[in-house]
Order: structure tokens, then C-alpha cells, then sequence
């Protein structure tokens, strides 16, 4: 009985290990095909997409219901998609156009385009008698303020991205079958935008999170997307600890423990660092206590 549990234990342990080794191959295989230039513009384009939907959902769910719900849409090319989405755009605004602003990154120079705004929201109800008219007006000054916030939005996030350094970060997909610890099984997002993106100042501290929802939905937070308290303070701290170490890989896992773990690759081991615990493990290790 003594040797069969012996057996049992060093299989269970060659499991995990083979495990670990064939998934820093598969994370190898995703870093060394990622084109970053390439992989940027989509980003941006992925984002660019997320703001003109949102705008769109806000006036009306038509159009959105056939974009959105396309089943081949986010598997269009670059060109068919920014197609799609200058159409959305004409609908919208009558344009079809979402330009990079500069200037609209001036603190000054938006201040005094929603001073404007207000003004005229504020003419038009002081001046217009009739109702109709008046709503009108109103809409019309919304749309075009509107889209001059939708610029600011996206030009403040391409400002970002595309002048800061940037580390890709690989999303890890989790799923868990049988017993505790038998059978947990992670592998690198198949999807074409898997890799989210964190900016770090010179001492490490993270200056900006870009996440990659279900492989398609871009957020930008300026700070870490939490709301525990502790874990937003431990976040600057275990980026500091694992960018000192100078990492070979950094991973993702958003559905493990609610996104309570941040995970890198170092001299071919795969590390989880547990956030609200301020603790760290080999990912051996981590499967055998915590799966």
C-alpha cells in the first residue's frame, strides 16, 4: 500500500512537471509569432471599434445589433472591419471619419470645447421657442460633441500606447476537471488579440493597463481595475518585485481566483504570485495547495 501511494504521488508530481514544461514551450511559441507592430495597430483599431459601439448603443441598439452580432465580424481582415465600422460612423455623425487629435490632448483646448458646448446647449434653450426645432439643435450639438470626446478618447489612448514601452502580456486560458490538483489545465488564448499590455515607468510602477476581453473587447485603466482596496496597493508592489528579477515572459490568467494573480516565466520556471496575499509560488506548487 505504501509503495502504490509512493507511485501514485511521484506520477501526480511528473504530471504537473510535464505540465509546466509543455506550457512554457506553447508560451514560447505565442511570444516568438507575435508581430508587436502589427499586434499595436489592432489594438488600436480593436479599441477604436469599442468606442464607436458604445457611442452607437447610447443613441440606439439598431445598428449595433448588426455589427456587434455579426457571427464572422471579428473574423474579418483589418480593412473589412474598419469598413464596417466607417459605415457605423456615417450613421452616427454623418461622417466617416475618427481622426488622431493632438491637440485635443491639451487640457486647455478641451476646457474651452465643452465651454463652447454648454453655450450652445444653453443658447438654443434661451432663444428657441419652438420645442421641435429646439431639440433638434440640442441633438445636433451632442453629436458633434460627442464625437470630438470619442477623438479625445481615442487619441489620448494612441498617444499612450504608441509613446511609451510597453510589455506584452499573454492571457492564459484555465479549465479544471476531476478532483482538487488532478486535473487543472492552462494554455495560452488561441485568439488572434491575446496579449494585453502594461506600461511601467523607469521605477516600475505601472503607468497603464490594456486588457483584452473574450479576445476582442479593448479597456484602457490608468490603474490597476479593482475594487479591493489592498490589491490595488499590492499591484505596484509585485510588478516592482517580478520586474526587478528581470522576467523572460509575464502572463495573465483573468479567471483564476477573480484575477487575483499575476503570473512570469524565469529561467523556465512558471512563478504565480497570489496579489491579496502578497505571496509567491512555483506553479507546481501553486496547482498542489490551491487546485
Amino acid at each position: 500500500m505504501k509503495k502504490i501511494c509512493i507511485i501514485l504521488l511521484l506520477n501526480r508530481l511528473f504530471v504537473h512537471t510535464l505540465v509546466s514544461q509543455t506550457l512554457i514551450q506553447q508560451i514560447e511559441n505565442a511570444y516568438n509569432t507575435l508581430d508587436s507592430i502589427v499586434y499595436i495597430e489592432n489594438i488600436i483599431l480593436s479599441y477604436k471599434e469599442n468606442l464607436v459601439i458604445q457611442q452607437n448603443e447610447t443613441n440606439s441598439g439598431t445598428t449595433l445589433d448588426k455589427l456587434e452580432f455579426r457571427p464572422t465580424y471579428h473574423h474579418l481582415g483589418s480593412i473589412e472591419r474598419q469598413n464596417l465600422i466607417d459605415s457605423l460612423m456615417n450613421m452616427l455623425f454623418g461622417s466617416t471619419t475618427l481622426s488622431y487629435r493632438e491637440d485635443l490632448l491639451e487640457k486647455k483646448v478641451w476646457e474651452e470645447i465643452c465651454a463652447k458646448s454648454v453655450r450652445a446647449i444653453r443658447s438654443a434653450y434661451q432663444n428657441t421657442d419652438d420645442s421641435i426645432q429646439r431639440c433638434y439643435i440640442v441633438d445636433s450639438i451632442m453629436r458633434v460633441f460627442s464625437k470630438i470626446w470619442m477623438e479625445r478618447d481615442y487619441s489620448t489612448f494612441i498617444f499612450a500606447i504608441k509613446n511609451k514601452p510597453v510589455h506584452f502580456v499573454l492571457n492564459l486560458m484555465f479549465e479544471k476537471h476531476g478532483h482538487p490538483g488532478q486535473h487543472a489545465f492552462f494554455m495560452p488564448d488561441t485568439s488572434k488579440m491575446k496579449f494585453d499590455l502594461i506600461s511601467f515607468d523607469k521605477r516600475y510602477k505601472p503607468q497603464f493597463y490594456v486588457y483584452v476581453v473574450k479576445g476582442k473587447f479593448v479597456e484602457y485603466h490608468s490603474f490597476f481595475p479593482t475594487f479591493l482596496r489592498k490589491a490595488g496597493k499590492n499591484v505596484p508592489k509585485i510588478y516592482r518585485k517580478i520586474l526587478r528579477k528581470k522576467p523572460r515572459f509575464m502572463l495573465n490568467c483573468a479567471n483564476l481566483e477573480g484575477g487575483n494573480t499575476i503570473w512570469y516565466v524565469l529561467n523556465d520556471e512558471i512563478y504565480v504570485y497570489r496579489i491579496i496575499q502578497m505571496k509567491e509560488y512555483k506553479l507546481n506548487d501553486y496547482i498542489k495547495r490551491f487546485m
